[in-house]
């Protein structure tokens, strides 16, 4: 059975999708950049003496968009995923991530070993990274995507097919697995269909330096991701 829950934070409303036997070993599931809970959709059933609450980040899925004029940044989802936890009144839990969501994975079990039982990680051992001499570079970017938000128009799909096609072209997604993931990150619009998602999430963002990368607490060189 599957249980959709609202997770109230101290920052924002957070949505989560629970599956499992309540006494099941508690994992936390943490998705990838522009995916949402759904990710996890057809692994919970493989895991059933697992308590899987698969969260949508914030600017993700049903969960809350960040108030006007913040980032996204990538500690930030760190906290957002300690909170997540706290609500759930989890105090020893697992940590299953996908990409971005195995770096926030990695982040929250080195701030919290005596509450992370275990991680397993998709696609990602550890956060986006960046050269140092590209701070500068990546900084005014930001602000000049912030600044023009308000010119930019979200793209408006005549149906969930088009939202589909679009997301398969997008991620080189199955079908299958595009209308998963767009089942719960569009909603009805003037017109069709729109993403759900927050726009900002596209921003370039200040990402740790690759130095930071060696270290036992990134375990990655992936180069930072900028989405124009």
């Amino acid at each position: 059975m599957v249980e959709e829950r609202e997770l109230f934070t101290p920052y924002l409303r957070l949505a989560v999708r629970i599956e499992g036997p309540p006494d099941g070993v508690p994992v936390l599931a943490l998705h990838g950049w522009l995916d949402n809970a759904a990710s996890f959709d057809a692994l919970a059933p493989l895991l059933p003496q697992i308590r899987l609450a698969a969260l949508d980040l914030p600017g993700h899925g049903l969960s809350e968009h960040r108030p006007p004029g913040f980032h996204y940044h990538f500690v930030d989802f760190v906290a957002d995923a300690v909170a997540a936890a706290d609500a759930l009144g989890w105090e020893h839990f697992a940590l299953l991530g996908h990409s971005l969501g195995g770096g926030l994975a990695s982040f929250v079990a080195a701030i919290l070993p005596e509450r992370v039982t275990r991680v397993a990680m998709i696609e990602g051992l550890g956060p986006p990274t960046s050269h140092p001499a590209d701070g500068p570079k990546h900084l005014r970017k930001s602000i000049e995507q912030m600044n023009g938000l308000s010119d930019k128009r979200p793209p408006v799909y005549p149906s969930m097919d088009a939202a589909i096609q679009a997301r398969c072209e997008a991620g080189g997604l199955s079908w299958a697995a595009a209308a998963t993931l767009v089942s719960r990150g569009v909603q009805a619009i003037d017109g069709g269909y729109g993403w759900r998602t927050d726009p900002r999430l596209r921003f370039v963002s200040p990402a740790v330096p690759e130095r930071g990368a060696n270290s036992r607490l990134y375990g990655s060189d992936y180069r930072a991701r900028a989405v124009d």
